[in-house]
């Protein structure tokens, strides 16, 4: 009777608990590059995430002015819905990024070498270069 009840309980229960709980597409394009037409400089960061056979990995590109290089950010840590990455010693933005993301954007911390942090809000969608 009690293993009865116990299974009654968790079948009202596992559904309780999925609500609301979205499935997180991890790959995709995230982005705030823009052209900023008064100074005629390109602004912001775009992060791509891909599938790799051992998780995740992707491409990373900020600019100040003009773009820095494109660089590859491997291993990406996925997580639930945070995510975790290290940029590498050869980026001006060397650094580790932590935050979180969702269907809509990736958002979280990127903390330079030198311990400045700079936050990104990135929306997911286009990459600026194929607009």
């Amino acid at each position: 009777m009690k293993t009865k009840l116990i299974a009654f309980i968790l079948i009202l229960v596992f559904p309780l608990l999925a609500f609301g709980k979205e499935n997180i597409k991890i790959t995709g394009t995230y982005s705030d590059l823009y052209y900023n037409e008064e100074g005629g400089d390109l602004l912001g960061c775009e992060i791509r995430i891909v599938a790799a056979k051992d998780g995740y990995e992707g491409t990373f590109q900020m600019s100040e002015g003009g773009p820095d290089s494109l660089l590859l950010i491997k291993p990406i840590t996925v997580e639930g819905d945070k995510i975790k990455f290290k940029i590498p010693d050869e980026s001006l933005y060397a650094g580790e990024f932590a935050g979180n993301i969702t269907k809509n954007k990736l958002e979280g911390i990127l903390t330079l070498k030198s311990g400045n942090p700079i936050k990104l809000n990135l929306k997911r969608g286009k990459s600026y270069w194929d607009k």
